[in-house]
């Protein structure tokens, strides 16, 4: 009889480390599916982003190279006696005048139709514009600011090197 006994027992002992063992193996599974879960939401959320940055460097450069006239005339207004372009500064509208000089931007129709008042389309290109000193420093502000920009170097007729100053934009807050 003492060997059924011990049979019953290993049975018993038998029964609870299949359970044991069921239990820690889903565990580690359960652990295993939410740690990949993770992984792969953190590495989309990466890749949006990195998306959405590239994305709008890419329009900025693009809205930029527009502007790249502008950069040369303002290189060759510079004054070293007085920089900063005091004549662009002194009055609120010579930098909005300078810029729709070098800039001819599209005229957008009104809508006739009697149906109410229009939604505005996208911002001007002129109001996410702005200029730098040679420090980085605001000159002209944008009226649009974004989180993104991008800038182009005003150089001295002849000069490759040691920008006078910047033309930048700024992007929308959303793209």
């Amino acid at each position: 009889m003492e060997s059924r006994k011990v049979t019953a027992q290993f049975a018993v002992t038998s029964d609870s480390m299949n359970d044991m063992t069921r239990s820690l193996t889903a565990q580690f599974f359960f652990a295993f599916v939410a740690s990949s879960m993770f992984i792969i939401a953190m590495l989309a959320a990466a890749v949006i982003w990195s998306m959405h940055d590239g994305f709008a460097r890419y329009l900025l450069h693009e809205e930029l190279g527009m502007f790249a006239g502008m950069a040369e005339t303002l290189g060759q207004r510079y004054d070293p006696e007085n920089p900063h372009w005091p004549d662009l500064t002194s009055d609120p509208n010579a930098w909005q005048d300078f810029v729709a000089e070098h800039y001819a931007h599209p005229k957008i129709e009104e809508n006739d139709t009697g149906l109410g008042e229009t939604v505005g389309g996208p911002p001007s290109l002129e109001a996410k514009l702005f200029l730098l000193n040679q420090d980085g420093a605001e000159i002209i502000a944008p009226q649009i600011r974004g989180d993104v920009v991008e800038t182009l170097p005003i150089l001295l007729p002849g000069q490759k090197e040691a920008p006078v100053g910047w033309v930048g934009l700024s992007s929308v807050a959303d793209v």
